[in-house]
């Protein structure tokens, strides 16, 4: 299970206090735990220091926001994929993303694969303190913003 949370951790750009530097971490390599025997995933680094050392923590940066962005506008919004088969809800917040990471992980793995990195290339080309990327205002993903929805084209009436 260690070794899904990883992968999961650097798919979308989480960085921890763990034995490895997650955001250069490779999906295909196999870590040896050492004395960790878990991994939590936080809203934010201020939270990791509630856990015994034993526990590797995660946190979302930068990039993970902007991968969650991108999933609500373009994997959701955009192309129609559905989470509610994963347990979530249109919009995927980030408190949504860390309490069910195993759904948020097979919802996008679920996507085609230009959909999938198109979703995870958002983040390509932005150092991570780059505060320049400013993501459609309706579709904040941030933890401290409202989720309002975007708006919907109405049914044509005579269609009715």
């Amino acid at each position: 299970m260690l070794q899904k949370k990883l992968d999961f951790a650097s798919r979308f750009f989480f960085t921890s206090n763990g034995p490895v530097n997650i955001m250069r971490y490779e999906a295909t390599t196999v870590i040896e735990p050492g004395n960790y025997t878990d991994m939590v995933f936080v809203s934010d680094e201020s939270k990791a220091a509630d856990y015994p050392s034993d526990i590797i923590v995660a946190w979302p940066t930068k990039g993970t926001e902007r991968i969650l962005w991108s999933v609500n506008f373009y994997g959701i919004w955009g192309t129609g994929y559905d989470p509610a088969p994963y347990g979530l809800t249109y919009p995927i917040t980030m408190a949504d993303m860390i309490g069910n990471w195993e759904g948020f992980n097979d919802f996008v793995m679920s996507f085609d694969d230009f959909t999938f990195n198109y979703v995870l290339d958002v983040n390509t080309g932005y150092a991570e303190d780059d505060e320049g990327w400013i993501p459609l205002p309706g579709l904040d993903t941030s933890p401290s913003k409202t989720q309002p929805q975007p708006s919907q084209p109405q049914p044509d009436a005579a269609a009715q």
